[in-house]
């Protein structure tokens, strides 16, 4: 059983991040504040915010992402939300070809038209995704073709 998309541990990564984007923008905030003298009218309280947008902007995102996997087991493969529901369940051998679609999306393509996209992943999951799903459907080639 393997599973392929962003995980939590990418959630982790982008939230460091953009922790270090936040202090650069509370440094760059202080500074300029401290040069311009204008402590008198300062609201220090928004360095706070600040610091956690940049946090909050990629985070979100990526978590959002993170809820969404595809799993190939048992000869299926299978549309996993928060690891334990299956929203779509195709057998391998109904696998017809894997394309980049637009937005970061991975669209994997089975027979009759059906399709699964996957959102968000690092290029190197996609990749990794493709050529293993290529391996145990049987196909000859796993280049992934591009819309």
């Amino acid at each position: 059983m393997a599973d392929y998309g962003n995980n939590w541990k990418s959630v982790v990564h982008v939230a460091a991040v953009g922790a270090i984007l936040g202090l650069l923008t509370v440094v760059i905030a202080v500074v300029g504040i401290t040069m311009e003298g204008r402590w008198a009218f300062a609201h220090p309280e928004v360095l706070p915010l600040l610091f956690l947008g940049p946090v909050a902007c990629l985070v979100i995102p990526v978590a959002l992402t993170a809820c969404f996997r595809v799993r190939i087991a048992d000869g299926r493969v299978q549309h996993i939300f928060i690891g334990r529901f299956v929203l779509q369940d195709f057998p391998v051998t109904d696998f017809v070809a894997a394309r980049w679609g637009s937005i970061a999306a991975m669209v994997l393509e089975f027979t009759l038209g059906r399709k699964i996209y996957l959102m968000g992943s690092h290029i190197r999951e996609r990749e990794r995704l493709a050529k293993d799903l290529y391996f145990t459907a049987g196909k000859e080639s796993w280049n992934v073709a591009e819309d």
